[in-house]
């Protein structure tokens, strides 16, 4: 006896997703049955850290923030890459592995959105860790030496160079793991929204 499993009652095709059942919900036909949770985009640990190093005139202020455990859903890929649209064009990644004929051993599978689901919303193939630690701001600053400031009239005087969100470290695919929801019921449902912004400049602070 040949087991099958059902999509919508029918039998899977050549390149088509093999869904996995549900426990508790194994009866070979792929429904409603088998959503299961896949993720979470809450983080697990959540945190930062800040120093200033000092030498003589020159200061340097450091500070790190760090979450991980939380999942990213990238939606954004999902639905470049799910043939729902002549206009959108999939990533270069998966034109060049995508399912064609029989036979073919590919990591998508075949380029038809049909009732077969093959690119069915949430599941687990955008699902990605989105761990990360940012760099969030860097401060250098130097106090010119009295005795230069005097001639001058001036009390103190500091050059200072800034950097926020200069560096994240992180796997996540996307552009940016740490990104804001217009919807609190989707957090981690990243639609390629706008990354947090690297801002760089020079300043002065002058006492008279």
């Amino acid at each position: 006896m040949v087991q099958k499993k059902l999509p919508n009652g029918k039998p899977f095709r050549g390149g088509d997703v093999n869904w996995e059942e549900a426990p508790g919900a194994r009866n070979g036909v792929i429904d409603e049955n088998d959503r299961m949770v896949i993720g979470n985009a809450l983080p697990t640990y959540t945190g930062g850290l800040s120093t200033t190093f000092t030498y003589k005139n020159l200061s340097l202020f450091v500070s790190f923030y760090y979450s991980f455990g939380a999942h990213i859903y990238n939606d954004a890929e999902h639905q470049r890459n799910m043939f729902k649209y002549s206009s959108t064009t999939p990533s270069p990644h998966v034109i060049n592995n995508i399912w064609v004929h029989q036979g073919d051993e590919a990591l998508y599978p075949r380029p038809y959105n049909d009732e077969y689901n093959n690119a069915r919303y949430a599941n687990s193939f955008y699902l990605e860790k989105g761990d990360f630690i940012r760099l969030q701001n860097i401060r250098l600053s130097y106090d010119l030496p009295e005795r230069w400031l005097k001639t001058a009239r001036i009390k103190t005087l500091q050059v200072y160079f800034f950097a926020n969100n200069p560096l994240t470290w992180t796997a996540y695919s996307g552009y940016d793991p740490e990104f804001s929801s217009s919807n609190p019921l989707q957090i981690g449902k990243d639609t390629y929204r706008y990354p947090k912004k690297r801002e760089f400049g020079l300043g002065l602070n002058v006492k008279f």
